[in-house]
């Protein structure tokens, strides 16, 4: 064997120690005997580098060997870098360890071993590790691996298209992600990724007000996930299918839906029963929602309440709180939804939490304190809502927080208050803003709330006016 197919061998490993060398050399036969005198002599003339005890061939003509090995004899090639996934998972880990860290000697000895192997389940594996619990480095994490299997495998394919959709979604670049995850679902291939596309993609859906096509990609995503037997999986999928039955009830009426909104829900609960608290709240407030909406309120009360048991003092509490008001408000508890909102958003301010999550929790809080009838706070609410919603550049929380403000607006022209409030002109303006957003989402149930409130605007103007020029009261408050 020539000492060039032996440094070619040898850039297939990101580093390597002797043990690792002579395995992977002894796929082009090479004597065990040779390796430590194979590395020196590479070391002495600067073709590899070192780095503690490990060394590396020198760059960029590693790379330019290992796209050269890996053209000219594919198996080979496959088989040496599933040689070193095993070391790389195994006893050569400590070394990898000190020189990439932990989570770059991870991500490369995974990715490795599932473009090597070719092996489905070292893939999802990998897709496991990237796309498990989210930090602050996950949309990195995405993009650096999506940059190792193409590297390695040398193509940008399904494997490293799934990595780029991860990081742009959880970079927040959803529409850029959405392009990737249609190239994994329309291969069809089973797996995980195929799972998280199909999912993902119907989530996308779902924000649209697209409820069929939501539904239809979710329950593939189901079909995928239950064939893995992957149930983590399987009850978060279920958790959303049960959402978007919820809300294509509200729109359509059909009990079927709302049923099999419920059903889903009870299959995800019961899946999640040893999960963590903030899997298993999720369910239950969904669950919660589901049964509001079909009018069962002491049912959504018992399973909100029990979600704000397993709620802690984080942004859980703050989720909770949101689906949480809505129920106590259509329970006539008020005050006790007053609280909540309050408590909740002292818990937003000490967390620094200042998101989609606070401008929903704003907007459920204003509509409390206009129910009970505390409108200068209520609209202090609604107006950081809609700030909010417009800085964070969601279309459906800034139509319902415009909606909101308008109806707070509108009950202090129909009291008199006076130069504090607005014009009705302006009132109808931010209503038309509102009814627009909502068609461009296709929200029939919101486009009817909004053309409801219209109709008080048209009402108010056609109202008599006292003496003093106050108009006078026209109907009773309108609940949000």
């Amino acid at each position: 064997m020539s000492k060039s197919e032996e440094l070619s061998v040898l850039s297939t490993a990101p580093w390597f120690d002797e043990v690792v060398a002579g395995d992977i050399l002894e796929a082009v036969k090479t004597p065990a005997a040779e390796v430590t005198g194979i590395i020196s002599g590479l070391s002495s003339v600067g073709l590899v580098v070192r780095c503690g005890h490990a060394w590396r061939v020198s760059e960029p003509l590693r790379s330019e060997l290992r796209v050269l090995l890996a053209g000219r004899d594919r198996q080979l090639y496959d088989r040496v870098l599933t040689k070193f996934a095993e070391h790389a998972n195994g006893d050569f880990r400590p070394k990898l360890t000190m020189i990439m860290g932990a989570t770059g000697a991870e991500l490369n000895s995974r990715a490795i071993a599932a473009v090597g192997s070719g092996d489905a389940s070292a893939f999802d594996r990998l897709v496991e590790l990237v796309e498990g619990p989210s930090s602050d480095n996950s949309d990195r994490e995405a993009f650096a691996t999506a940059r190792i299997l193409e590297s390695y495998s040398r193509t940008r394919d399904r494997r490293s298209e799934f990595m780029i959709g991860l990081g742009n979604w959880r970079a927040g670049r959803k529409a850029v992600g959405e392009q990737s995850f249609k190239i994994v679902h329309e291969l069809g291939v089973r797996d995980r990724a195929g799972a998280i596309s199909s999912h993902l993609l119907g989530l996308q859906e779902y924000s649209r007000g697209q409820l069929d096509e939501a539904i239809s990609l979710i329950q593939k995503s189901i079909g995928d996930l239950e064939h893995l037997n992957d149930y983590s999986g399987l009850a978060m999928c279920l958790t959303s299918l049960g959402r978007v039955y919820k809300d294509r009830y509200r729109d359509t009426g059909d009990e079927a839906d709302i049923a099999a909104s419920i059903d889903c829900l009870y299959r995800a609960r019961d899946l999640l029963k040893e999960a963590k608290p903030t899997a298993v709240s999720a369910t239950l407030i969904a669950l919660a929602q589901a049964y509001q909406a079909s009018g069962q309120l002491t049912e959504a009360k018992q399973q909100i309440d029990d979600a704000r048991k397993l709620q802690g003092d984080g942004d859980l509490a703050v989720r909770v709180a949101i689906a949480a008001i809505p129920i106590y408000r259509a329970l006539d508890l008020d005050p006790q939804a007053e609280e909540i909102g309050i408590e909740a958003l002292a818990t937003a301010e000490s967390i620094g939490l200042d998101d989609l999550t606070v401008a929903r929790l704003l907007n459920i809080t204003a509509a409390t304190q206009r129910k009970l009838g505390n409108r200068p706070r209520a609209r202090r609410s609604a107006a950081r809502s809609v700030e909010l919603g417009r800085r964070l550049g969601d279309s459906r929380h800034l139509a319902h927080a415009l909606h909101t403000l308008a109806s707070i607006q509108l009950d202090q022209l129909e009291s008199g208050a006076g130069n504090l409030a607005p014009t009705l002109d302006e009132v109808r303006s931010v209503l038309i803003e509102a009814r627009s957003l909502l068609a461009m989402l296709h929200d029939r149930r919101g486009i009817r709330m909004v053309d409801n409130t219209l109709e008080r605007c048209e009402a108010l103007e056609l109202q008599p006016t006292y003496e003093d020029g106050r108009e006078a009261t026209h109907g009773p408050e309108l609940e949000l």
